[in-house]
């Protein structure tokens, strides 16, 4: 990844957070938004993160380069929601992973993923819905978020 395709990657990002966090609930969250150049060293495949103090409204997202250089605006919008429904619903970790054995941890973080990414669903559906409906009466479409 060069310079320049970093530096658009994290302008990217950061107009996401201008767009999302403030909808989304985050304006009393102490929310640190991180990019990185490198792929997540603990899962490869991973694209987005989203580590949640939940107790204290306190959550790190952070958006790997290597993986997300080629997604669509559209698509990098869809990962950068999916990971703020991660901090909205880390409370229901509760159960914690020290707790149970870790295929019963892995099993319940298969569950978190699948509502995340429905939430995320209707999110962007709702949103995008009501885009065009604003625009169908002559709203500005750049003032819609």
């Amino acid at each position: 990844m060069t310079d320049k395709e970093y530096r658009d990657f994290r302008r990217r990002i950061s107009k996401l957070g201008k767009k999302w966090l403030l909808m989304l609930g985050f304006r009393h969250w102490d929310t640190q938004v991180e990019t990185s150049r490198h792929p997540d060293p603990e899962v490869s495949d991973c694209v987005g993160k989203a580590n949640t103090k939940w107790e204290y409204q306190k959550v790190t997202l952070t958006f790997y380069g290597p993986g997300l250089m080629k997604y669509t605006d559209k698509e990098l919008e869809e990962v950068y929601v999916h990971e703020c429904c991660h901090a909205l619903v880390a409370e229901t970790r509760q159960w914690g992973y020290e707790s149970i054995p870790k295929d019963k941890a892995e099993e319940g973080m298969k569950h978190e993923e699948r509502v995340v990414t429905q939430l995320t669903n209707a999110i962007l559906w709702t949103y995008r819905d009501g885009v065009k409906a604003g625009i169908k009466e002559g709203r500005d479409a750049a003032n819609c978020g």
